[in-house]
């Protein structure tokens, strides 16, 4: 309540703060569903002024708001606008949760793609400070929504694939599969980072939690699938490690290893794998053009 009378006279400050902190809560932002239209008026009263970090860490909550409280979406394109008036203030971190964001809205503003695209030379000069996630979540966002890889773009993603080559070692298995799959989407091969990955996940992935084996190394195979990497340290981390334990995979997980499977198990090796994963495919109901869909939509499409 006192949140509530305090509205209309806040500062942009802490109603940027507000919002952030509905973002960080996601589903349980509807706890305080009273609040969100005054501070949705709010805060689309005070956009002109935010700064360049306030208006990404609002772009940011809206983004992780998008399918539990929709109406904070009115706030993206002109939060957007905001942030790209003012992007030479920027950070890396702030950049990197920019991109981020409009991946994640692509679907509801497709318009804001240009923005991204006009951010790129910015980004792709902050490349060299970025954290492991903030590369993963640039490289991810720029597959996601498919940009051209010519001039600034081109520059942008060469450089955010060095800061990711010199940080692989530091990066989560969910980082590697971001960075990978943001790659493999734009088709973008860059041939140390694949021998680095691939190094990595077989000395690594034997300690990976479930979490990681059901999420992230799906990804991880289908990603070198995708640019046709043929690395047989990464299929044998898969067959090792997820061996018949496919039942809490989920299903763009498993139709994405079917047809990785295919496309890189030339010689048969593991054709007992891809007898069981298509016998998961059958018992869940799916198809072989869900296969096939999945081969080419990568995890972040995959509804």
């Amino acid at each position: 309540r006192r949140v509530q009378e305090a509205l209309p006279t806040m500062d942009k400050r802490p109603l940027s703060n507000i919002v952030w902190a509905l973002g960080a809560l996601n589903k349980n932002a509807a706890l305080f569903a009273a609040l969100h239209l005054e501070l949705i008026e709010a805060t689309s009263k005070m956009c002109p002024a935010f700064s360049a970090r306030q208006a990404a860490n609002i772009l940011w909550a809206v983004a992780r708001l998008r399918d539990v409280a929709p109406g904070f979406l009115a706030l993206a394109a002109p939060v957007a606008r905001n942030f790209a008036e003012r992007a030479s203030e920027a950070i890396a971190q702030e950049m990197s949760n920019v991109m981020w964001s409009i991946a994640r809205l692509k679907k509801t503003h497709p318009e804001l793609k240009s923005i991204a695209e006009d951010l790129a030379p910015i980004v792709a000069a902050n490349a060299h400070s970025m954290k492991p996630q903030e590369v993963a979540n640039t490289v991810w966002a720029a597959g996601q929504l498919q940009l051209q890889l010519v001039d600034s773009a081109k520059e942008m993603m060469d450089a955010c694939m060095r800061a990711a080559r010199r940080s692989v070692e530091s990066m989560q298995p969910q980082e590697l599969a971001n960075t990978w799959t943001g790659a493999a989407l734009l088709g973008f091969r860059d041939e140390e980072w694949l021998r680095l990955v691939s190094a990595k996940v077989f000395r690594d992935g034997r300690t990976w939690s479930r979490r990681d084996l059901r999420l992230a190394l799906p990804a991880i195979v289908w990603a070198q699938a995708r640019v046709g990497f043929k690395s047989a340290e990464v299929l044998e981390c898969a067959t090792s490690r997820l061996g018949s334990g496919f039942g809490d995979v989920p299903d763009w997980g498993i139709l994405a290893l079917v047809w990785s499977y295919r496309e890189l198990d030339g010689d048969g090796q593991h054709r007992d794998v891809v007898r069981r994963l298509e016998a998961k495919v059958a018992a869940r109901g799916l198809t072989e053009g869900d296969v096939q869909r999945a081969a080419v939509s990568g995890p972040g499409d995959w509804d």
